[in-house]
């Protein structure tokens, strides 16, 4: 049994207050802390270590040329004589000394670390240095593609990150295979846990009105949103060229593509939309504090991320709000439209699929009302907080 007076130390530090709640692991933290009935003691949040661990691979440790004394000359040298990676290396040393000696100052070794994976962490490699006896990690995240990610050095760190963790929660199927094939991690050493949320209370919800207010002008149309950030991952140029196909024929005319979310795309997308001639349709909403609100505003929810997806958070919004959701399959989402047959799942990239999916719900609004009614069962019987919250202490226990 998991006991009560074990002090859990989180990292990052969880928002304290709803409206400090930024991004899906803000979210995750915030939901689990709300509902663990242990007692939590909150480590603060150490930004340099994760500001240096994303840092790009070739790129010099820009600071440490700086402290020489004033000497372009010497500066110029160490660039060309000193690979950039041992400068790197340096920093990564730098970081996990400082946060090693910051756990042997704050947290006591019988206590418990749990480590929230968003990048490539050095909390636990610190952790296991300064004597921390149990290290637990939540893995939010799949590998990087991108090419900094492939460094060797890189891949060391994520390898020692995850063997210095004790037991790992993967928040779907998904994410433990990806990190399985990339690290080697153990299914013995993890738990599949998924995010969850507090059920939202849509009783004072006024959707016509909140409608009305949003888009005035289409309030009788049927809306297809998305909700996420403007970033290549999340697919929306694959939504804009699928929608654009879908409004071919005029088949399906009254129908508006909603966007909530801000990012550096906005405006290539915002142009994209007028080259494919769908402009008239689509709108942009920016950044948007009302997801919960917006989820029961929309008929059908829309993921068509192209990669590195492990489970957002607005899917399990549409899931709580009864709404469909047409997702890709990349990560975790697949999971829970495959469970509750909540939706339906098409493949990455596949635009004309994507359209033929929405086409289906258009066509067919009793099986689209069906649909979401399943996805809404499903997460009032398997994605609440309490059962995240409950499902996390049963993983504790496994390591007092």
């Amino acid at each position: 049994m998991f006991k009560p007076g074990t002090e859990i130390y989180i990292y990052p530090q969880p928002p304290r207050h709803a409206d400090e709640v930024q991004s899906g692991v803000d979210r995750y933290l915030y939901a689990l802390q709300q509902s663990l009935s242990c007692e939590l003691k909150l480590v603060n949040k150490h930004d340099a270590a994760a500001q240096q661990a994303e840092g790009a691979v070739a790129t010099a440790n820009e600071e440490e040329l700086d402290s020489i004394p004033n000497s372009n000359s010497k500066k110029s040298l160490l660039r060309k004589c000193i690979p950039s990676v041992c400068f790197l290396i340096y920093g990564y040393i730098q970081e996990t000394v400082a946060l090693a000696l910051e756990m042997r100052r704050g947290v006591p070794e019988q206590s418990m670390i749990h480590v929230n994976r968003v990048g490539c962490e050095l909390q636990t490699i610190a952790a296991k240095i300064a004597g921390v006896e149990r290290v637990m990690t939540t893995v939010h995240n799949l590998p990087g593609e991108e090419p900094k990610a492939q460094h060797w050095f890189r891949r060391c760190i994520e390898w020692l990150s995850f063997a210095c963790g004790d037991r790992h929660i993967c928040v779907s199927h998904a994410t433990f295979d990806a990190w399985h094939q990339r690290v080697g991690l153990r299914r013995d050493k993890v738990e599949i846990i998924y995010n969850g949320m507090t059920p939202p209370d849509y009783s004072q919800f006024d959707r016509d009105q909140y409608r009305s207010e949003l888009l005035p002008t289409v309030t009788n149309a049927v809306w297809i949103g998305i909700c996420a950030r403007l970033h290549p991952m999340k697919g929306h140029a694959v939504l804009l060229q699928a929608f654009a196909r879908l409004l071919q024929g005029g088949e399906h005319s009254e129908v508006a593509l909603v966007i909530a979310g801000s990012g550096d795309l906005d405006q290539e997308l915002q142009q994209l939309a007028k080259d494919l001639e769908i402009e008239d349709s689509v709108y942009f909403l920016g950044h948007r504090t009302d997801a919960i609100e917006f989820a029961a505003a929309i008929d059908i929810n829309v993921l068509p991320s192209i990669h590195s997806e492990t489970l957002g958070y607005s899917l399990i919004e549409a899931m709580f709000a009864a709404r469909p959701s047409v997702v890709s399959d990349v990560g975790g989402m697949k999971e829970l439209i495959q469970n509750s047959g909540g939706g339906k799942v098409v493949k990455a990239f596949d635009a004309e699929g994507l359209a033929d999916a929405l086409a289906c719900y258009l066509s067919n609004p009793t099986q689209m009302t069906a649909d979401g009614q399943k996805a809404q069962c499903y997460a009032l019987e398997h994605l609440t907080a309490d059962q995240m919250a409950a499902a996390t202490m049963e993983a504790y226990a496994k390591l007092v």
